[in-house]
């Protein structure tokens, strides 16, 4: 039960990060600033983010994973309160770096903590964990902007930070209940490989390249949705309340669709998944291009998360399913994640200024087409052939 239960952390934590992006790009596309200076706040916490990663993993370890974690919390409360009360634009880059900062000492521990915790059940499967994390993830990050779209309307902006510190100290008493209830993690987790289960897949080949490329060009896209979403919104006068509806949906069609695939074994071999799940991806985008209306725009948002469930899903699993190199995978994820959400605003950003808001929906389908063409290509030369015995397990 307790296994469950400690997803509900990075929930909730996704959640805060989710209604920081949320209002301080609207409220930046509100004071009349341009898409480039709006990407160029979440590429802020991305470039924060990403150094904090890099250097992290030397500090972190399974003893110490607990503190880190409730210093992150104290971390995202500063950082809302600093939101509330120094309100003036330009403050949105110091305190979106301090919540960069706060992400990176939550999420790197935490796995080392879920690591401590996920030993005491070897039985566990890999595809489920992998599942019920994308859900969990994904599904605070969608909360985020739906009840901050909601308290903005009803009260204020104000009032979603506040929330925000609400929620940081739920997590940090959550923390310390755990861990109390654990009592002192063994050091001995922490060279310990990430618990899959028995190995169902240790004669299928390693293409955790293959992840990182599909995946790489997915959260490029994200970034660039989340980014410049909120620019094109402003100029057809969305609200805040119809936008933050429609970034929900994405997320909690992302969610789903993570927690859905779990239910599978094999389909991240196959040919036909990818296919599919490029042109939902795909015809999302183009909505996202030729659409104003809230209806057309939330159907594409639900048509974007199902495909950004599947590229978030086979990440994770293509980097946790090597027996071996599952931690060395896990940090080039991180980078990957950290170094897309830099150039996607930025790119973003400077597309729909120099050309049109509409238009970096339009120009990824390009990327996502051709790394299509690439997963074809590959998995026809590799040839995986399941015998009957692989399916059975697998």
């Amino acid at each position: 039960m307790l296994r469950l239960l400690i997803f509900i952390f990075p929930a909730i934590m996704d959640m805060i990060m989710g209604t920081t992006f949320f209002i301080a790009s609207f409220r930046m596309a509100q004071a009349g600033y341009d898409g480039f200076t709006i990407g160029a706040l979440s590429a802020t916490w991305a470039i924060v983010y990403s150094c904090c990663n890099l250097f992290g993993g030397r500090f972190v370890t399974a003893r110490n994973c607990t503190a880190i974690m409730i210093t992150s919390c104290i971390l995202m409360i500063t950082a809302a309160s600093g939101f509330i009360l120094l309100s003036a634009i330009y403050f949105q880059f110091i305190f979106i770096a301090l919540v960069g900062i706060g992400a990176a000492m939550f999420f790197q521990p935490f796995q080392l903590f879920m690591k401590a915790i996920e030993k005491m059940h070897p039985q566990g499967c890999l595809t489920r964990s992998t599942a019920l994390y994308t859900f969990s993830w994904s599904f605070g990050l969608a909360t985020g902007p739906f009840i901050s779209a909601f308290v903005w309307k009803h009260w204020n902006w104000q009032a979603c930070y506040m929330l925000n510190i609400i929620s940081a100290v739920i997590v940090l008493i959550g923390i310390v209940v755990v861990k109390r209830h654990l009592g002192d993690l063994s050091d001995s987790n922490e060279q310990a490989d990430i618990p899959t289960g028995i190995n169902r897949y240790e004669n299928f080949p390693d293409i955790a390249w293959l992840g990182w490329t599909a995946a790489g060009v997915g959260f490029l896209t994200l970034a660039m949705v989340r980014s410049v979403l909120p620019f094109k919104a402003e100029i057809i006068k969305l609200s805040e309340y119809n936008l933050g509806i429609i970034l929900a949906t994405a997320s909690y069609a992302q969610a789903f669709t993570g927690l859905l695939l779990g239910f599978g074994h094999i389909w991240m071999y196959r040919i036909t998944p990818a296919v599919i799940f490029s042109v939902v991806g795909i015809s999302g985008l183009a909505l996202f291009f030729s659409s104003s209306s809230v209806p057309a725009l939330l159907f594409a948002s639900l048509l974007y998360g199902i495909y950004s469930g599947y590229f978030c899903f086979y990440l994770v699993f293509h980097s946790l399913v090597h027996p071996e190199k599952s931690s060395s995978y896990i940090a080039i994820n991180e980078v990957i994640v950290g170094l897309t959400c830099i150039i996607g605003p930025l790119a973003g950003g400077l597309l729909a200024d120099q050309v049109t808001p509409s238009f970096p929906f339009l120009a990824v389908c390009g990327p996502i087409i051709a790394v299509l063409i690439i997963q074809i290509i590959v998995k026809r030369k590799i040839g995986v052939k399941l015998t009957e015995h692989q399916t059975d397990n697998g």
